[in-house]
């Protein structure tokens, strides 16, 4: 009884997570659609199955992940890892704290967003220090995805989350500026946030289907339905020609959106069905993505609309595709707590294992200097360690800094998820 409520649930209702969508409609979004929904006999026999295997009184049983991975000991002997531990950064402390996405600003702080049910706030680490500092939300608000506003010359930071849709801190005075319905704390209006060349800042929401956009002039927020209700839009990225993409979580897609036509168009991975989160870009226009229950990596050319994927590995789950300044792509792999590195003319991966085990990493950024970081989000979530942002340096000869700097190159800023070309020159370590 208890796998065909569960089955049940999976095939009928998706908002008892993601609250209401905001459209006025009742019909729920199951977490199948089309040829994946099975029949009622195909249910029979999944209720049958689990239940022989999984149900009362039976024996634990586990997947057995005997997969090997090869490791480059020539390339583990230049890497380093650093860890920060955040002292008491939340409400409750310690390990109950945990992060979420983090970005750098210009002066080489990381900031995180963070957060313990409802409450939370923004937590700025200053690496050459190992100095936090943090800047609490409203109790009633909570912080998912991070950036930094290109266009000012102090920090200021923008955040999406729940209770919102994005939200505006002015660093030197703390002060918080919420933009969209904040009636209720169920709503997810914003998830991840980033600034397009002219200094608008768009945003996925997940729960309500939707991209987002934030005005600078008018300061008013605009909206638009995603093609397929249900794709649960998720990480976000623009390109060199202002035109923005984004994963679909629950329908295995990338989709692009022209901000001039207003027109998206959907990309099925060929991974497909599987979960799909994060997309980035390299310096040719190539969108890199990871098929998070699939273990693949995969690279859209927009100019043809050709997809090619490659396999990482059978218990790989990639959280992220982020390609740094070399045009070597990462993916930020939770199923066997490592970060991965793509090779793209080689077509090899190299493999970094985590110095610390139920990690996950659910959002990176790396540095001109090639520097991995990221935000430790599983151990803190699974109560085994403290809240932590962490650093992969591959080769820590090539570090010039503790501080954490985007690249800029030609006035554009290098790596997906960087600063737009307003942002010109970070400054340096003496200010």
């Amino acid at each position: 009884d208890g796998w065909r409520a569960l089955i049940d649930l999976m095939l009928s209702l998706d908002d008892t997570f993601w609250g209401d969508r905001g459209d006025g409609s009742e019909e729920p979004i199951p977490f199948l659609t089309g040829d994946l929904v099975p029949t009622a006999e195909e249910v029979d026999q999944l209720v049958a199955y689990l239940g022989r295997h999984f149900g009362p009184g039976t024996s634990q049983r586990m997947l057995l992940n005997d997969e090997q991975v090869a490791l480059d000991e020539e390339a583990l002997g230049k890497a380093m890892w650093i860890e920060y531990t955040a002292p008491d950064v939340s409400p409750d402390g310690g390990p109950d704290g945990r992060f979420q996405e983090q970005f750098f600003d210009l002066d080489g702080n990381v900031w995180l967003t963070e957060g313990v049910g409802n409450t939370g706030g923004l937590v700025r680490l200053d690496p050459r220090t190992a100095t936090w500092t943090r800047f609490p939300y409203m109790a009633d608000r909570f912080g998912h995805g991070v950036v930094t506003d290109p266009m000012e010359s102090e920090t200021v930071l923008w955040i999406a989350g729940r209770g919102y849709d994005v939200a505006r801190l002015d660093a030197q005075t703390g002060e918080y500026t919420w933009y969209g319905d904040t009636s209720t704390t169920r709503r997810w209006g914003g998830h991840t946030p980033a600034f397009d060349s002219n200094g608008v800042l768009w945003y996925t929401g997940i729960q309500e289907d939707l991209l987002g956009r934030w005005d600078r002039e008018s300061g008013q927020l605009k909206r638009w339905k995603i093609p397929t209700r249900g794709g649960r839009p998720y990480g976000i990225v623009v390109d060199h020609q202002d035109h923005v993409w984004f994963g679909n979580l629950h329908t295995c897609t990338v989709t692009s959106f022209n901000q001039t036509t207003e027109e998206f168009t959907e990309y099925v991975a060929p991974s497909a069905p599987c979960a799909l989160r994060r997309p980035g870009l390299d310096s040719n226009g190539n969108i890199w993505y990871g098929a998070f229950s699939a273990g693949t990596l995969g690279k859209i050319d927009p100019t043809t609309g050709d997809i090619v994927e490659y396999q990482i590995g059978r218990f790989a789950e990639p959280y992220e595709a982020y390609v740094d300044p070399d045009d070597r792509v990462w993916v930020s792999d939770g199923g066997r707590n490592m970060l991965s590195r793509f090779d793209p003319e080689t077509e090899q991966f190299t493999h970094y294992p985590a110095p610390l085990p139920a990690s996950d990493r659910p959002k990176m950024h790396i540095t001109g200097d090639g520097a991995v970081w990221y935000p430790n989000r599983g151990a803190a979530s699974r109560g085994t360690a403290p809240a932590k942002s962490g650093v992969l340096y591959p080769d820590k000869h090539r570090m010039t800094t503790f501080g954490a700097y985007f690249a800029v190159q030609d006035g554009r800023a290098v790596g997906s998820g960087s600063p737009p070309p307003a942002a010109r020159q970070h400054r340096s370590d003496a200010g």
